[in-house]
């Protein structure tokens, strides 16, 4: 009878085998997609200077730390696989975490998953045009249902499997490639923004206010709603908790790598956003959707666009991992609740 418990145990249990470092690039690669490098646009029309546009991310990173916090305390006093699932199910009941984590099988990663996997066929195909989303191998149609197939989603599939086998072949290999995905994203941000500074051509004057002052009619008029873009951008920072039934000495390691990962995207983004706001101005982002391909050719002119689409690619790759990942621990409960 004991040897039959202990080989359930092990069979119904994670190793807990991740550290600091892995936990912590998880928060990193989640948070860190294709937001930071679109939404600077709308906000810089809709605040109109750049002192509330920079303060506006502030206070989301302020919030996005709070939410850490709290996750923090809830990880150390729950340190199961599943994030807010577990959460749910020991504050309201087997049901209330059921329904989460269906919620999130369908919408929470399975469609941001193939998202980000198209987005990166997107930003590959500047190199091989010929790879793009928009390239139609096959059309037709299944009685009701039109079908289209194309170059980019065979590409995506693949990335998609590549990244799936890579996570299942062990635990040591999976962490291995996720650091050095998100090392690269990191790395790649980090240069640009210190290179569009030092070496690009800007001006500083930008971040001086308009007429209308360092808080214009815009901020009040449209504050809580640019926020909500920014909360966007910010979303992701809780992904360590989904792995917290698999990390060594969680109550240490959960709240270090949300407070970590949360503190260097904040940095992070706010690089980003001056760097943009020193290529371009307020006027010159206000409105435009590739914020950051615009401003890196304002920097470093035509050359740079392969570089901004290689950063962006490697970027959202890194994001895909991070959720394939984190997605399939919601669904892992030794209690069998789900």
């Amino acid at each position: 009878m004991r040897q039959t418990l202990s080989i359930d145990r092990r069979q119904t249990s994670l190793d807990r085998t991740a550290g600091p470092l892995f936990a912590t690039c998880i928060v990193i690669a989640n948070v860190i997609g294709a937001g930071i490098f679109t939404t600077p646009g709308f906000l810089a029309r809709d605040l109109g200077s750049p002192f509330a546009l920079l303060s506006i991310w502030l206070i989301g990173a302020m919030l996005a730390l709070a939410g850490a916090l709290s996750y923090s305390e809830l990880g150390a006093a729950f340190p199961e696989a599943g994030g807010e699932y577990v959460y749910l199910r020991e504050a309201f009941g087997s049901l209330w975490g059921y329904l989460s984590g269906w919620t999130s099988f369908f919408a929470g990663f399975s469609a941001a998953i193939a998202a980000a996997a198209i987005g990166f066929a997107a930003y590959l195909s500047y190199f091989v045009p010929g790879l793009a989303p928009g390239n139609l191998l096959w059309s037709g149609q299944i009685g009701p249902l039109p079908l289209r197939f194309s170059a980019g989603q065979i590409v995506a599939l693949f990335a998609l499997w590549a990244l799936s086998f890579a996570h299942i072949t062990g635990r040591s290999r999976s962490g291995q490639l996720h650091v050095l995905l998100t090392a690269g994203k990191v790395l790649s941000i980090t240069a640009l923004i210190v290179l569009g500074l030092w070496l690009g051509r800007g001006q500083w004057g930008n971040f001086q206010s308009g007429s209308e002052g360092i808080l214009p009619p815009g901020v009040f008029r449209n504050g809580a709603v640019s926020l909500i873009f920014v909360l966007y951008s910010f979303s992701g920072w809780n992904a360590a908790a989904y792995i917290a039934g698999e990390v060594r000495r969680p109550n240490r390691v959960i709240p270090l790598s949300l407070l970590a990962g949360t503190g260097i995207v904040t940095v992070l983004y706010l690089g980003l956003n001056i760097l943009f706001v020193y290529g371009l101005g307020i006027n010159g982002m206000s409105g435009v959707l590739q914020v950051g391909e615009k401003a890196s050719l304002a920097l470093f002119g035509p050359k740079a666009a392969g570089v901004v689409s290689a950063m962006m690619a490697l970027s959202i790759l890194a994001s895909a991992s991070a959720m394939i990942v984190a997605g399939p621990r919601v669904g892992f409960d030794p209690h069998g609740h789900i």
